[in-house]
Formats: structure tokens, C-alpha cells, sequence
């Protein structure tokens, strides 16, 4: 069974899916499984292009080598503005896709006609595949760019959580400049990590390696470029965290210190407290003159009885630190191996 945070991204991308028009459970399953197909393929052919790079081997391809076959990557496409990659996906990649064969995708002419890929007669292989025949009638659903960049969204959440610390909170936004007094932003589409300021976490470190970043070193944004921190850069985040922890002092306490406020706190509670025998025998309106002598200190001449305040520890101050002494001298004779 799916739950937690997991099945929250679920029900989130399900009701993303179905506000856009497609409610039924085996259709949404379909679309998703092809936008992950669609990925699924880059990543092979960057797989593939790293073997290439290592070895110098030349090895086939599964995307045509042409402009137009290379921007129906995953990894072309991701980052463009969510129309343009609706347009990629629902009249290039997906058209491709149904018509693969042998493990190759076709390309296209300068005017958006598909250029089918022929059948092999010298091969023993059969030329209609298994998922061709499935691939025969399947149908490109997902009807908006604004639905396709929600899924998008929660995707690049997914590539990115590994990278960060579960104590990190973040979120992707999407920035679109259709218009802009900038000319530069005009029709430019970014997206942005933010993660929430928690310096008690500091320093934020990857927890696994990266195209271009190294697992358990820290690194600092200078200018446009992200470097590993300096001596005197990891100085100012370490001592970042210590003010937050140690607002006061910015370094943690001494045990005389410790003990100090400890005493403070038991100072401010007793042990038992003091109450009127029978109040119930005092009359009304002298139990209102009773009680404001009390607010002023008065205690009049009524007859009081002591008893155990239940809000006060069960141990006192100095049985907490006899404790202490006991556990002290524990810990000191097991590291002399005196046990």
C-alpha cells in the first residue's frame, strides 16, 4: 500500500490529470506511463553516449542525429516553455514513438512529416514488435500544456529529492516572461528550486553525486558559478548555525550554565502548596474579600493547610544532580575498564 508523501504526489498528479478532463483511473495510468517511456528513452541514449565518450566504440542510436530527431530529447525539451513542450511531445515524440522499430526512432522533414523508418527483410527479427502492435492505436491525451507542466513539475520534485536532506523543505516554481521591461526576459521561461531557510540544518550537503556536483562537499553560489566553499566561506556558514541554535551566546552552554537555569526553573515552582481549611464555610462575599487579600500578599486569619504541589518533579534539584553524579562515575569506570 501506498502512503505518506508518496501518496500525496500521487493524489496530487490524479487530480491535476482529472481537472484537466481525463477521469478515468486507466487512462490517467496510460498517459503517465508514456511521459515516463518518453524519458526513459533519453536517458538510455545518454547512457549510451557516455559509454561512447569512455570507450571511443561508436554504438547505435535511438534518436536521429538531425536538429529536429535530437529536440525530441527529454533532456532538450524539459527546460522550454510548457506550450512548446506540448507541441514536442504531441507532434513529434509521440508520433515517433508509435512508429519505432528496431529499437530506433524515426525522424522528421523540415516540414513536420514523418519519415518512417523502412523494414529490415535481412533481418531474422520480426519487424512488427510486440509494442508496435500496442503502440498502434495509442492516443496522446493529456489536453493542455498548463496540464503536462503540473506533471512536470512534480518530476523534476522527484529527480531532485535524492540530492536533499529529508529535514529540507522546497518547492519548483515556474517564472514566465511573455512580457517583460527587460527585453532579454521577453518569451523566457525559468524555473527555480527554493529551499526554505533552516540554518539549524547548515551546511546543506548532496547525498549523492551528480553531472556536476560531488556527494559530502559543500558548495557556495559566487556570481554565476557554483564553487566549493572557502576556509573563511564554511567559517560564516558554521557560525550561521550556531547563532540560530545559541541565539545568546552563539556556542552552547557550560554545565555550570546549564545548571544555573535549572535552578532558576526549580526556584519558581514549590514543592507544596498552601490552601484555606473548609473553604466552603467562608461566606461568599467574604471568600471575594479573602481572595483579594491573598492577591496582595494579606493572608488574614484563616487557618491554611499544606499539600504536595502535583505539578512539582518527582525529583528535586538535588536528587537530579546526585543523579548526575551517579551516572558520572558509571561512565568514568567503564572507560577505565574498572567494571
Amino acid at each position: 500500500m501506498i502512503t505518506g508523501v508518496i501518496k500525496n504526489k500521487v493524489d496530487k498528479i490524479w487530480t491535476d490529470i482529472w481537472a484537466g478532463g481525463i477521469t478515468n483511473p486507466l487512462t490517467v495510468i496510460e498517459q503517465l506511463t508514456y511521459l515516463m517511456f518518453i524519458r526513459s528513452l533519453d536517458e538510455k541514449e545518454l547512457e549510451t553516449e557516455e559509454f561512447e565518450h569512455m570507450t571511443g566504440e561508436k554504438m547505435e542510436k535511438i534518436f536521429p542525429q538531425s536538429t529536429v530527431g535530437q529536440s525530441m530529447r527529454w533532456s532538450k525539451f524539459k527546460n522550454n516553455d510548457p506550450r512548446d513542450i506540448f507541441n514536442v511531445i504531441s507532434q513529434r515524440v509521440f508520433p515517433a514513438i508509435k512508429n519505432m522499430k528496431h529499437g530506433r526512432l524515426p525522424d522528421f522533414t523540415e516540414q513536420g512529416e514523418l519519415v518512417e523508418i523502412a523494414d529490415d527483410s535481412s533481418s531474422d527479427v520480426q519487424n512488427e514488435t510486440a509494442f508496435a502492435r500496442y503502440m498502434s492505436d495509442a492516443m496522446f491525451l493529456i489536453p493542455t500544456p498548463q496540464v503536462l507542466q503540473k506533471n512536470h513539475q512534480e518530476q523534476i520534485g522527484a529527480w531532485i529529492k535524492p540530492y536533499l536532506s529529508s529535514s529540507l523543505k522546497y518547492d519548483v516554481y515556474d517564472f514566465s516572461y511573455q512580457t517583460s521591461e527587460y527585453e532579454a526576459l521577453k518569451g523566457k521561461q525559468f524555473q527555480m528550486l527554493f529551499v526554505e531557510d533552516t540554518p539549524q540544518f547548515l551546511p546543506f550537503i548532496s547525498r549523492k553525486e551528480g553531472s556536476n556536483i560531488k556527494p559530502a562537499t559543500i558548495y557556495i553560489r559566487r556570481g554565476t558559478s557554483d564553487e566549493q566553499v572557502t576556509e573563511e566561506e564554511l567559517s560564516y556558514i558554521l557560525e550561521r548555525r550556531m547563532k540560530h541554535i545559541f541565539p545568546v551566546t552563539g556556542k552552547p552552554l557550560v554545565l555550570e550554565e546549564h545548571l544555573e537555569q535549572l535552578k532558576i526553573l526549580y526556584n519558581h515552582i514549590g514543592p507544596t502548596i498552601s490552601k484555606i481549611k473548609n473553604p466552603e464555610a467562608i461566606p461568599f462575599a467574604q471568600a471575594l474579600k479573602t481572595l483579594a487579600e491573598l492577591a496582595r500578599g494579606i493572608t488574614g486569619g484563616y487557618e491554611y493547610e499544606t499539600e504536595k504541589n502535583p505539578l512539582y518533579p518527582e525529583e528535586s534539584y538535588e536528587q537530579f544532580i546526585a543523579a548526575l553524579i551517579d551516572k558520572k562515575k558509571k561512565k568514568i569506570e567503564r572507560v577505565l575498564d574498572l567494571q
